[in-house]
């Protein structure tokens, strides 16, 4: 794929896609972190677990904290495998809160 359509740059331009009909960086951090808004959404006041790629915790940090997308494509902030991210939704105020991130309960890191 890389020797086919290159690697965008997407420091220069997140909305570049990843291939021709493909998704860019920015058109996926809008669907992950809406998806992860609506399944919460569906389920007020209850506890909602979802096992998903670090992709998806990137794309909620950037939508829902306000992190620059740069940090995490520059390695200073590394999603550990296996790892509990954990967000409060506060609908009164609508924000999220970051309760707990890569909380590896002791699992050893590379």
């Amino acid at each position: 794929m890389v020797e086919r359509f290159g690697v965008p740059d997407w420091d220069r331009d997140p909305s570049v896609p990843l291939a021709p009909d493909g998704e860019s960086w920015s058109s996926f951090v809008a669907r992950a972190s809406d998806a992860v808004r609506e399944l919460v959404g569906r389920h007020p006041g209850e506890l909602v677990v979802a096992a998903v790629h670090a992709g998806v915790i990137e794309a909620t940090m950037i939508r829902f904290l306000g992190v620059a997308p740069e940090i995490y494509r520059r390695g200073w902030v590394r999603i550990l495998h296996a790892s509990m991210t954990e967000w409060e939704w506060v609908p009164a105020e609508d924000r999220w809160v970051l309760l707990r991130f890569n909380d590896s309960c002791g699992v050893p890191r590379a």
